[in-house]
């Protein structure tokens, strides 16, 4: 996060202590190669494929070119600040 939204450490902190909040944390079983511009990016999809997700939501380019990996729909969500 400091280094895409050039974020503080606390604020990084701050924003990792809220989201291991509600999430599962997953050591994937299966591997894919499905980002073949980016193969880092398949630990994404891997993740998301071990906890069952039904949407990765992300601003990374390669896994939004994919739309749709296994039922898995790959999303971009714009916030909008009043």
């Amino acid at each position: 996060m400091r280094r895409d939204f050039d974020f503080t450490n606390e604020e990084t902190e701050e924003i990792t202590d809220k989201v291991l909040a509600f999430v599962t944390l997953v050591n994937p079983a299966t591997r894919v190669d499905a980002v073949k511009d980016d193969p880092d990016d398949n630990s994404i999809i891997e993740c998301a494929i071990e906890s069952n997700s039904k949407y990765i939501i992300t601003y990374d380019k390669h896994l939004l070119n994919l739309r749709e990996y296994q039922k898995i729909r790959i999303l971009i969500v714009f916030l909008i600040e009043h």
